[in-house]
């Protein structure tokens, strides 16, 4: 499963850092405010800075995203607008991302290879003016792992004394993969666990984010990092599922049993088509 939620909306995902977990996250801001979390953090689209009124109660804001191009080179982010109202006094966070191409991972992150050095160069020169460099590589193959954590370890070394932090998916239990959390805490300063997309676009209908399974999550995390390091993703999105997806190819006689269940409320004897109508039901999840 990939994430998908960066591409929908501007601030759609509010993160909280596990060591101010004292009561559960709420949604309105004076609530937040007041809530005894030391650190919330945020993801800003590019282009959405107008979604921004400067009053949100924000510590630390992620621009996403930078891409990883197909020669293994940083595409940069175009800078901020100068008219956005960024929250007084938050952190500035540049975003790395690279969400499902494991063979251009598995060549960027080799050290016998020169794309590596200079990826970590080009990062820390595009984000000299940033507070933190955030990496979401979401496509790390597990035969990987151990140059990911050396990239990171680099990286961290070239950003000094700039926080880094790692956005990794979510998980209930261990698994003999590409990101183990313990690993990727003892490098970075904040390790994101991307606690969303339970039930996805491609999946049946579900929470985006259930109650139970958020638990798991936290339970699991909060056992393998260090409550000063972690940050919770919460969605600040729903997903809605349809019952019926129409779009396909058919045969001739497919076509010819489809015609014998429906009736065609437009035909055109010049150009061989015909419309009908169908019900779709949608279903909508929204915590």
């Amino acid at each position: 499963m990939k994430h998908e939620y960066r591409r929908t909306l501007p601030i759609l995902l509010i993160l909280i850092l596990a060591a101010g977990c004292a009561s559960a996250p709420k949604t309105d801001a004076a609530a937040v405010q007041k809530a005894s979390f030391p650190e919330i953090w945020a993801y800003l689209m590019h282009g959405e800075e107008k979604e921004l009124s400067g009053d949100e109660p924000i510590t630390d804001l992620c621009h996403f995203s930078a891409e990883i191009n197909y020669r293994g080179e940083l595409v940069p982010l175009k800078p901020l607008s100068p008219a956005a109202k960024l929250p007084a006094g938050a952190r500035l966070h540049y975003v790395v991302a690279d969400i499902s191409n494991q063979a251009k991972m598995h060549l960027v992150l080799r050290s016998d290879l020169p794309f590596r050095k200079k990826l970590i160069t080009d990062i820390a020169a595009a984000s000299a003016s940033y507070n933190g460099v955030q990496i979401d590589f979401e496509s790390v193959n597990p035969d990987d792992r151990g140059p990911f954590i050396s990239f990171l370890e680099e990286l961290k070394t070239a950003l000094a004394p700039r926080l880094l932090s790692a956005a990794l998916p979510e998980r209930i239990a261990k698994t003999n993969e590409e990101f183990d959390y313990a690993q990727v805490a003892a490098v970075c300063d904040r390790v994101f666990i991307m606690a969303y997309d339970q039930h996805w676009s491609g999946s049946d209908p579900g929470p985006v984010a259930g109650d139970e399974w958020c638990a798991k999550v936290a339970a699991y995390a909060g056992s393998q990092i260090p409550k000063e390091k972690l940050i919770m993703g919460l969605p600040f999105y729903g997903r809605s599922w349809q019952d019926k997806k129409t779009s396909r190819a058919w045969r001739y006689s497919g076509i010819q049993d489809l015609l014998k269940k429906v009736k065609p409320t437009e035909t055109d004897p010049l150009q061989p088509s015909f419309t009908y109508k169908d019900t779709i039901h949608v279903t909508v999840f929204y915590e």
